[in-house]
């Protein structure tokens, strides 16, 4: 059923929301599982919600409703957060335009852009968003 409606294109945060949730429960099933199984539960969500993602985008279009954007934020949030590759390098690309001056993060994606870079990097992400967060600390005393 949730390939179906992923295949589908079907893009209701209602329903998105509650199929989320069932993942992140029956992930917390999997916690003591072997690797495999759990890997393979992953890919499976990756697989799931990648085509709402493709069509949701990171940057949203002119007059859409609120519920797309937090369809959009709970999608990447959960890719982000399982190391969906797509997901990930994009989220790097935007934190690594950020910290060069290049592009500001929107305050709706920088949670999800933060998960995702620090889940992935290594010592260097960690050192840069230590960095960003002394200077957000230093620019509101």
């Amino acid at each position: 059923m949730i390939k179906s409606y992923a295949e589908t294109g079907g893009e209701s945060y209602i329903v998105w929301s509650a199929i989320d949730n069932c993942f992140h429960k029956l992930r917390g099933l999997l916690a003591d599982s072997s690797s495999g199984l759990r890997q393979a539960f992953n890919d499976f969500i990756c697989a799931s919600m990648a085509k709402v993602a493709d069509s949701v985008g990171w940057v949203p279009q002119g007059d859409e409703d609120h519920l797309r954007g937090l369809l959009r934020m709970m999608v990447l949030m959960r890719l982000g957060g399982l190391g969906h590759p797509v997901t990930c390098a994009e989220a790097k690309r935007r934190f690594e335009n950020h910290f060069t001056n290049k592009e500001r993060i929107p305050a709706d994606l920088r949670s999800i852009i933060y998960r995702s870079v620090a889940a992935a990097g290594g010592a260097d992400v960690f050192e840069q968003l230590k960095t960003l967060h002394r200077q957000g600390w230093e620019s509101q005393s």
